[in-house]
């Protein structure tokens, strides 16, 4: 189904591409600005967000010591960690392993998965089809980790899925 929304929501965008971006620096001048406007929409939500949680909460929360520098300060007081900037700085494999592997459950917000899934939406649409290597594979594995965790888990405070 996601494979399906993808490809309707990629097949104006491509079209696009064909007619405009059909010369080599016109390519490089869209990856150019796709790379800003990533790097600038996650620097923007990560600091309107500013969801800090403790440092010893977010250990615990954490899959396994080794992980606990990816933890990101970010815009937080000392002793806090922000999760949103975990979730969009890190590397895929790290967010994927801290998403699939996690004992806490209610570890993530609904409104924080909600907010990150939305974002690999998006730029995953907008980032396929440029000319630069960038894959699909990793990203779809967050996307459905975030799913499921939205889905498999109704008692995650705020999650809008199953609440009546």
């Amino acid at each position: 189904l996601f494979g399906a929304l993808l490809s309707l929501l990629q097949k104006p965008l491509t079209q696009f591409r064909f007619k405009y971006v059909n010369r080599p620096w016109r390519r490089l001048l869209e990856a150019l600005l796709v790379n800003i406007l990533t790097n600038a929409v996650r620097l923007l939500i990560t600091a309107l967000t500013n969801e800090c949680v403790p440092v010893d909460e977010a250990f615990e929360s954490a899959v396994s010591l080794k992980y606990k520098k990816d933890f990101s300060q970010f815009s937080c007081p000392d002793g806090y960690h922000n999760l949103f900037a975990a979730l969009l700085y890190n590397p895929l494999d790290v967010v994927l392993q801290a998403l699939l592997h996690n004992e806490n459950e209610e570890a993530y917000s609904a409104s924080l998965l909600i907010s990150t899934l939305a974002f690999y939406t998006f730029f995953t649409i907008l980032t396929y089809g440029i000319a630069v290597p960038s894959g699909l594979f990793i990203p779809a594995f967050v996307w459905g980790g975030k799913n499921e965790l939205l889905t498999t888990h109704p008692n995650r405070p705020g999650n809008p899925v199953f609440t009546c």
